[in-house]
């Protein structure tokens, strides 16, 4: 009877390893399908823990910020842009809306532009969430940024053309007013001689 016993806990337990193994790798292949989803983004995405530190970020948001594939895990932005050039770097930029999001406790929308070494800019719309425990405790705030670059100077020149429309509809206004000016002085001029 303890043998039997023995052989149906052995058996069991062969089964809960199997399954938890089976589970393992459940979780391994829906990790590396995320990481592939979130690294073929167009947007920069990152994932920082309730103390500021970096967990997670897609190859587009360690290209645009200079940051090596697994050097930037558990660090804050400060820790990773040196503490004496922190306040000028992109990463500062980054970070300035996470307390306003984390005191809101929802989404939060803001635009961050980044300053390129050629003198050029990346302009992109940022959406940060703020994930809270049951407690109100941090847990994780996701940000992702889409580059709304191109929009932006899109909508710049828009804007150049309609004030330069506007200039040349009030040139031509006022040449008609002084060109109306003028005929009704001739018209008078004639009617008095």
């Amino acid at each position: 009877l303890l043998a039997l016993i023995a052989l149906l806990w052995q058996w069991r337990s062969q089964h809960h390893q199997r399954a938890i193994a089976a589970y393992a790798e459940q979780l391994q292949n829906s990790e590396a399908q995320l990481r592939t989803l979130i690294n073929t983004m167009p947007d920069a995405v990152c994932l920082k823990d309730g103390e500021g530190r970096l967990i997670e970020a897609n190859t587009v948001f360690l290209r645009l910020f200079g940051l090596a594939e697994d050097s930037y895990r558990g660090k804050t932005c400060r820790e990773l842009s040196g503490a004496a050039s922190f306040e000028g770097s992109p990463l500062a930029a980054l970070e300035r809306s996470d307390p306003a999001t984390w005191e809101q406790g929802t989404r939060l929308h803001d635009e961050l532009v980044i300053r390129q070494a050629d003198g050029g800019e990346r302009i992109f719309e940022l959406a940060k969430v703020a994930l809270l425990a049951p407690n109100g405790a941090r847990q994780a705030l996701v940000t992702v940024g889409h580059e709304i670059t191109r929009r932006k100077q899109a909508e710049a020149e828009l804007q150049r053309h309609r004030d330069h429309l506007e200039e040349t509809v009030a040139a031509r206004t006022a040449d008609l007013l002084l060109a109306k000016e003028a005929a009704e002085a001739a018209s008078r001029a004639k009617s008095t001689f």
